[in-house]
Order: structure tokens, then C-alpha cells, then sequence
């Protein structure tokens, strides 16, 4: 019974530590697998969205990428997320003249409780 408590005990420290390291860590948030990106690629590439031209996406990471969206372009994200939170995006891009882009966007993010 005293081996396993403080087997107990020891791996406690081990993965607190963890946690309390992970989240004081300098550009580090604590517990990333709550990040959620907005969008599939964006998801897919694993955040590595910065640079990328051409997607609707683009006015959450870059906003400057809207320039290269011809015509109109919109979106719409949900997510229901394991940890009881959901979360949403949605976005509208319009192309005014040849060197204007407008571009709306909205983001929610609600804990859900029962």
C-alpha cells in the first residue's frame, strides 16, 4: 500500500510539473490542445496558415491574403469540442474594385455547461 502511494505521488509531481512548465514556458500557452483553428486547412496545415493566399481563411491569420480573393467568398465554422466548449466562425469576403478587398469576420467561443 506505501509503494503504490508513492508511486501515486511521484507521478503526480512528474505530470504537474509538466503542466506547470508547459504553461510558463515563454510564448507557450498551458494546455495547447484547447487551440482550435478556424477552418479545415488551416486545421489540416496545423496553424501553418500565416503565409497562405488565396483562402477565405486568410482574414484571421494574415489579413493582407484577402487581396488575392477574386469575386465573393464566405465561410461558416462550427465545432463541439470534446471539453464542453463550442466554438464557431464565420466570415465574408467581397471584392469592391480591382485593388479593394472587404472582408467581415466574427468568432465565438462558449463553455457549455449541464
Amino acid at each position: 500500500m506505501k509503494r503504490t502511494s508513492i508511486i501515486i505521488i511521484i507521478s503526480f509531481l512528474i505530470f504537474g510539473m509538466n503542466a506547470v512548465v508547459t504553461a510558463s514556458s515563454p510564448g507557450k500557452a498551458g494546455y495547447d490542445f484547447l487551440r482550435t483553428h478556424v477552418g479545415a486547412r488551416p486545421s489540416a496545415m496545423a496553424g501553418a496558415f500565416i503565409s497562405m493566399t488565396g483562402d477565405i481563411h486568410s482574414i484571421y491569420f494574415n489579413p493582407a491574403g484577402l487581396a488575392t480573393i477574386p469575386g465573393r467568398s464566405a465561410t461558416a465554422t462550427y465545432l463541439n469540442h470534446v471539453l464542453d466548449f463550442q466554438s464557431g466562425f464565420i466570415a465574408y469576403t467581397q471584392l469592391r474594385r480591382p485593388t479593394k478587398t472587404d472582408g467581415r469576420s466574427a468568432i465565438f467561443l462558449q463553455e457549455v455547461s449541464h
